[in-house]
């Protein structure tokens, strides 16, 4: 007997049974290989897409919690009877400055800190007896408390006009007006001007 090879590819005309059959065989196996790989491709590409939704989902509820747990400290603390007499003690201290206090507070409690960027929270008092002074000695180590137990960024208190009237971090939108000074429009994506 000839091999299988040897039929069908020197037959010529003559096609035996046994070479259609190995042909036939060649095309099943073919088909069934193509549907096995397209099976296990949408098997795996639903895999990862269940992945990605849970864990979507996931970080979406931890958001979700982030934001309610951030705004119940938010109304918490605008109801707190400290931070309502910050927010009167450094408005009062604010005007006694006169009309350049984004100089005046930037430099002494910018640019003349001890404490270098990062670390300016450190800084409770200047020393100079203002009464900006007073009220910063006094009220910044609650608000650092505040920012360190939290885990907040920063933390500002803003008067009525929109003048940051403090900061914890003493950052460059420390006594800035966020009504007219350059934070009135962030940079897109929440970067600075």
């Amino acid at each position: 007997p000839r091999p299988l090879l040897v039929l069908c590819g020197i037959g010529g005309r003559a096609v035996t049974v046994p070479c259609r059959i190995a042909s036939l065989g060649g095309r099943v196996a073919a088909v069934i290989a193509a549907t096995a790989y397209f099976d296990a491709e949408n098997i795996l590409t639903s895999e990862i897409d269940k992945k990605v939704a849970n864990a979507l989902e996931t970080r979406r509820g931890q958001l979700e919690a982030l934001v309610m747990e951030t705004t119940d400290d938010l109304i918490g603390q605008a109801q707190n009877p400290t931070t309502l007499a910050a927010i009167n003690g450094f408005s009062l201290a604010w005007r006694t400055l006169g009309g350049e206090q984004t100089e005046q507070l930037q430099t002494s409690y910018i640019t003349n800190n001890t404490f270098p960027a990062g670390q300016r929270d450190n800084m409770d008092s200047i020393g100079d007896g203002s009464q900006y002074d007073l009220v910063h000695t006094k009220f910044h180590p609650y608000y650092r408390t505040v920012l360190q137990n939290g885990g907040y960024y920063d933390l500002f208190l803003v008067d009525a006009d929109g003048n940051v009237i403090y900061s914890v971090f003493k950052e460059p939108a420390y006594a800035t007006n966020l009504n007219h000074g350059p934070w009135r429009h962030p940079a897109p994506g929440g970067g600075r001007p």
